[in-house]
């Protein structure tokens, strides 16, 4: 049986009591904030709200988009703005059971805006109550532990018809975000942008839901008899003590050392491409393959682009639209010219009036153009893939590999491969390696670095060994003397040289050696496997010596 939702929108000092009745006679509350981006240390909450009961939530707007103005505006009730109120309602959070759904997030951004930490009073997230009881998560979606996938995976438990509910949700608010002018894409979802009713229904319906999950997985705790190992043990106490503050605290960076090396690798890079387009353009084939490509790109032909640019080639007096920037090429204004094969040409598009060299030329140039200053894009798996099999008649590595389109299949292995023999393919294989170094590692942390500090996210529902899962494990590993092009080597051993313990502080290495299987000795109480660990001996070196012998 479905409860009836009570969803209230609080505007005015009657709800405002509601709201304010419903935190002291609730010991359980979810809490969800709305905010303006993602980033609690520099975006805003729009509104937050809570739920104490089951089918029960409320929405309180902090910051209202004015249309007229196109800007976030302030709420008041009688007089009073809502972020003071807000202070005051938060306050009385303390004390109770908070539930949140991902409370890192939430927690920060209350913090940073509102100068409350609730962190101490977070009893349950739901995304680590799910994974403990269920690792898997809700399998068969994007984010297993995101709010919509659980309460999908349980929706019959929950007395909820929640994939038609959270569908229609979504539709109606991106609707109402478009209709007002926002955005609705995944670098920037401008919720704020939606209109109060249905951004209050939906923000409302979320701590609803995160509450209903709540319960209904604090039933499955106890039924697997996880509840010490959830609230005393482990899960929540490392979040709160450990996660949460890893996140919000951030590590410092060397700047200096990231900017001197983004210029360095940026040098190495034009080196490597130009090496490689220079080895490239000085073999016939892939002379002609761009011959080709750009004339099949830009043919022949008396109208359009190649017109206009045989029209600048010549400087031939034909005027221009200001608007455009383009030449007229009526025949009222080519008949006006001298006469001349280009003037034939440009009347009646036959060919046997242009060079064909020349028509060449023009179609190299567009081509050219179009292709970001090269001939070639090295980055271009097409434009190699048609080079090297077909023009230079190599074979593909893994016969019969093709692209869904057909195309036989040129890739990271088969630049490998050709590296060994076309010193051009090596230099291509070091600039795709110092472009995903860049990419991945100095431009991470250059652009997104705040302050000198970057933030790395760490999940402890992440994997399921238990293990956290972060950002902050996408770090290159370290390579030995001989392992790649020195060039690789210098970026890839840099790296980690961004990260700096900061001023006053030391770096601990705290990684202990064989720690599972220490841990399996000592809970197991294996006599056997104790004595290796006593004895000073390699477990994986034993273990293998034991299972040859």
């Amino acid at each position: 049986m479905q409860l009836e939702k009570k969803y209230y929108t609080v505007q005015d000092s009657e709800t405002l009591k509601l709201m304010f009745q419903h935190i002291q006679e609730s010991d359980v509350i979810a809490v969800d904030t709305e905010t303006s981006g993602l980033n609690p240390r520099k975006n805003k909450i729009v509104g937050w709200s809570i739920s104490g009961d089951e089918g029960v939530g409320f929405y309180i707007p902090t910051l209202v988009w004015n249309f007229t103005k196109g800007e976030l505006e302030v709420q008041t009730i009688d007089g009073t703005s809502t972020e003071t109120i807000s202070k005051n309602l938060l306050k009385a959070l303390k004390g109770k059971k908070l539930v949140f759904h991902n409370a890192s997030f939430d927690v920060q951004f209350i913090k940073n805006y509102f100068g409350i930490d609730l962190l101490p009073d977070v009893w349950v997230d739901t995304g680590l109550l799910v994974h403990t009881v269920y690792e898997e998560g809700a399998f068969g979606f994007g984010n297993p532990f995101g709010l919509k996938s659980i309460a999908i995976m349980n929706q019959e438990a929950l007395g909820l018809n929640v994939e038609e509910a959270a569908n229609q949700e979504q539709i109606e608010l991106k609707e109402s975000i478009k209709k007002n002018g926002g955005s609705v894409t995944k670098e920037s979802f401008e919720i704020y942008k939606a209109d109060l009713d249905i951004l209050s229904k939906y923000a409302s319906a979320d701590t609803d839901l995160t509450l209903r999950i709540c319960n209904l997985y604090l039933g499955k705790l106890r039924e697997e008899g996880l509840e010490k190992f959830f609230f005393e043990d482990e899960v929540m106490p490392i979040y709160r003590e450990v996660t949460v503050p890893m996140e919000a605290y951030g590590v410092d960076l060397d700047v200096e050392l990231i900017d001197k090396i983004h210029e360095e690798i940026v040098e190495d890079q034009a080196k490597n491409k130009e090496i490689v387009m220079k080895s490239l353009l000085a073999i016939p084939e892939v002379k002609q393959w761009v011959v080709d490509t750009a004339t099949e790109a830009y043919p022949t032909s008396h109208k359009g682009n190649f017109a206009q640019r045989l029209v600048q080639r010549y400087s031939l007096p034909l005027p221009k639209s200001e608007k455009t920037g383009k030449y007229s090429l009526t025949t009222k204004y080519i008949n006006e010219l001298e006469d001349s094969d280009i003037k034939q040409f440009l009347l009646t598009g036959d060919k046997e009036h242009l060079d064909e060299v020349e028509a060449a030329r023009i179609s190299m140039s567009l081509w050219k153009e179009s292709n970001d200053g090269d001939y070639i894009n090295i980055q271009s798996k097409k434009h190699l893939g048609e080079i090297v099999f077909k023009y230079m008649g190599i074979k593909p590595k893994v016969s019969g590999a093709n692209t869904k389109s057909g195309r036989a299949k040129f890739d990271m292995s088969m630049v490998e491969e050709l590296s060994k023999e076309f010193p051009w393919a090596e230099n291509l294989r070091v600039y795709n390696k110092l472009l995903k170094i860049k990419s991945t590692y100095v431009d991470r942390f250059r652009d997104r670095q705040e302050d000198g500090r970057y933030y790395f996210y760490f999940k402890q529902n992440g994997t399921v060994s238990g293990r956290y899962g972060s950002d902050a494990q996408q770090l290159p590993k370290p390579l030995e003397e001989g392992e790649d092009a020195p060039v690789i080597m210098k970026y890839v051993n840099i790296v980690r040289a961004f990260l700096t313990a900061g001023k006053g502080r030391k770096v601990i290495d705290a990684d202990y050696e064989s720690l599972e299987p220490h841990c399996f000795a000592s809970v197991s109480g294996d006599e056997k496997l104790q004595e290796i660990f006593n004895n000073g001996w390699d477990f994986y070196s034993y273990v293998l010596y034991r299972l040859k012998t």
